[in-house]
């Protein structure tokens, strides 16, 4: 009994055909729990972008309202301060006190310490001290 070459290579290429789809289920099927993480990795990945973005707008947005409101701090510093030197033209005449005290000091860096001077508080004037106590007299009767 002889087979015919034709046929074992029918039989032949029917058999590696059948090999050939058990292997790509086989690969399949180890891939897809794969595939299910590659996507639910894609997904967090999404949504920590957003939160990312998120926080980002965010400080941003924190940051513009800090800038609003030193904008809007120095605006009122400079209409106290006009205030302030008005009311010394005005009632202070002749005696008007150097309201630019400050002023002219040069600017600090980051991590330079301030001059002497500046941490000190200001000292009073002597006319300006109170005046001091005198100590109580002894008496010179006993009490009762």
């Amino acid at each position: 009994m002889e087979i015919d070459a034709g046929v074992l290579e029918v039989a032949l290429g029917i058999g590696l055909l059948a090999v050939g789809i058990l292997v790509g289920r086989w690969i399949r099927h180890r891939s897809s729990p794969l595939q299910a993480r590659i996507e639910e990795l894609d997904q967090l990945l999404a949504e920590e972008r957003e939160r990312r973005t998120a926080y980002e707008a965010a400080v941003g947005k924190h940051f513009e309202q800090t800038s609003d409101l030193f904008r809007d701090l120095t605006q009122q510093y400079t209409v106290l301060y006009a205030h302030l030197a008005e009311g010394s033209r005005e009632l202070c005449g002749d005696r008007q006190v150097a309201l630019g005290r400050g002023f002219d000091l040069p600017g600090l860096s980051p991590g330079e310490a301030p001059p002497p001077e500046a941490e000190s508080a200001p000292e009073t004037a002597p006319e300006e001290a109170p005046p001091e106590e005198a100590p109580a007299e002894e008496s010179s009767e006993p009490e009762r």
